[in-house]
């Protein structure tokens, strides 16, 4: 599996602070997901793409039409990421429910080469 995306620091109109910014290419469009990352007090890092109206951090979906686009946010899918040191090697644990159902996790290993 593949995922290609662009990421970035950026903030909601509705944030309390910046946000990790991803954004991923889809047919007539993307997908643009605002997550808010914390510190936990394991030294682990967390991001939350929790659900939520439009302007505040989470999932939406942008359909270009030419010059035309029209955004809208998903307010039934969430994502959460916990990105931590296993010995020498990063790990995350990424989950995304849907309707608070969880429908994808993934693991990650980052190893030194």
């Amino acid at each position: 599996m593949l995922f290609a995306g662009l990421y970035s620091v950026g903030r909601p109109r509705l944030a309390g602070g910046p946000c990790v910014k991803t954004v991923f290419p889809l047919p007539n469009g993307y997908a643009s997901i605002f997550l808010v990352p914390s510190a936990r007090p394991d030294g682990s890092f967390e991001l939350v793409s929790p659900p939520g109206a439009f302007g505040e951090p989470g999932f939406y979906f942008v359909v270009r039409d030419g010059d035309r686009a029209w955004s809208r946010t998903v307010a039934a899918m969430s994502e959460h990421l916990h990105v931590y040191l296993e010995g020498s090697d990063l790990h995350a644990d990424h989950a995304l429910r849907l309707w608070g159902r969880p429908f994808l996790r993934l693991h990650y290993a980052m190893l030194p080469v």
